[in-house]
């Protein structure tokens, strides 16, 4: 089959609502990175005293500097000369996880322009599909077993497995990804609290036996792992500077395999900004390409010039490689033409 690959970014969830669903609980709308330590998460930061702490100057920062970064302002966090700061930091993770888990199950019941997305991309069965998805929501996930049952995720190998029509890459982790700190499971201490446990633990140490978590199981950051009671954590990267893969390497392993044969791409609601993932496509891509950018707005044209800027492959012009095409609007407006269709014809 042909292959095309799908970037979604926060922007791409942020939109993902059409009106064809009712809006369940308007201040769970998936929130792009600016919005991330907003008033109407509070109750969320409540359990992780670090989060408490560092979202008291983030809130307002991303609230009245509209030239305020922050992956600049968490990476100072992470790599801060007082230890206190650096302990709050760890609390980041977890917050991240509880306001965009419920993001993804109590914002609207069905994640329509998702579904949609999928359905047109898949439905012909002439092309293989790589969606790489740099958000931590599971909305897409939801969308593609809502389409087709055989595309549910139950283990991480899942998201890779051969054969599959459609597969999907989280560089960044997942909110239903974790790994288990150890010393505090059966048999260990189990009656040590959350805060002691993260005093302990080293994120960046992390244990390898990442574990897919059914989110439907909630318990805040009393989450435990179901085999051995070990706390869990997860497993993301937090929007810093220097942002890393959070996924399996075999997943990267795939994805670099996957862009050397690939030259059909939809960029949508990304800044570009994401230098991890434009170091592997500027070395895997090597063929001309068909791109298409969508935004919600003038971004559109920052992340089209921020692509080519990285990607050599995405420079080129001729017959196979037209004009790259842009779509301000964000999501729906995209699916309410038949661009996407456009793509996915061409040869």
């Amino acid at each position: 089959m042909k292959k095309a690959a799908v970037v979604l970014g926060a922007g791409a969830s942020f939109d993902v609502h059409n009106d064809t669903v009712p809006v369940l609980n308007p201040d769970l709308r998936p929130p792009v990175a600016r919005q991330l330590f907003d008033a109407r998460f509070w109750h969320y930061r409540r359990p992780y005293r670090g989060a408490e702490v560092l979202g008291a100057e983030l809130g307002r920062l991303a609230r009245d500097d509209s030239a305020f970064d922050l992956e600049a302002r968490l990476t100072q966090y992470a790599t801060s000369s007082d230890e206190r700061t650096r302990r709050h930091f760890k609390d980041v993770p977890p917050y991240l996880r509880d306001v965009l888990m419920h993001a993804s199950n109590e914002y609207v019941p069905s994640p329509t322009n998702y579904i949609n997305l999928v359905r047109r991309l898949l439905q012909d069965g002439t092309h293989e599909i790589t969606f790489v998805v740099l958000n931590y929501d599971t909305l897409l996930e939801r969308a593609l077993s809502r389409y087709d049952r055989s595309l549910t995720f139950r283990n991480l190998d899942e998201y890779v497995t051969p054969g599959r029509q459609a597969r999907v890459i989280k560089i960044h982790g997942s909110t239903n990804w974790a790994v288990s700190i150890p010393g505090t499971g059966r048999g260990e201490n189990q009656n040590i609290g959350w805060e002691r446990a993260l005093d302990q633990f080293e994120p960046s140490s992390a244990p390898s036996d990442q574990t897919l978590v059914d989110e439907r199981d909630d318990t805040s950051h009393g989450w435990r792992h179901p085999d051995n009671g070990r706390f869990l954590y997860p497993r993301l990267t937090a929007p810093l500077r220097e942002k890393t893969f959070s996924c399996p390497e075999e997943h990267t392993w795939y994805l670099a395999d996957f862009l050397s044969a690939c030259h059909k791409f939809m960029i949508i609601g990304t800044s570009g900004l994401d230098d991890d993932l434009l170091d592997v496509m500027e070395e895997a891509v090597t063929a001309p390409c068909m791109v298409q950018y969508v935004n919600l707005d003038e971004g559109v044209v920052h992340a089209n010039q921020r692509f080519e800027s990285k990607i050599r492959a995405f420079r080129e012009r001729g017959p196979t490689a037209p004009e790259p095409q842009q779509f301000r609007g964000g999501l729906t407006n995209y699916l309410d033409t038949d661009a996407l269709e456009r793509l996915i014809n061409a040869d």
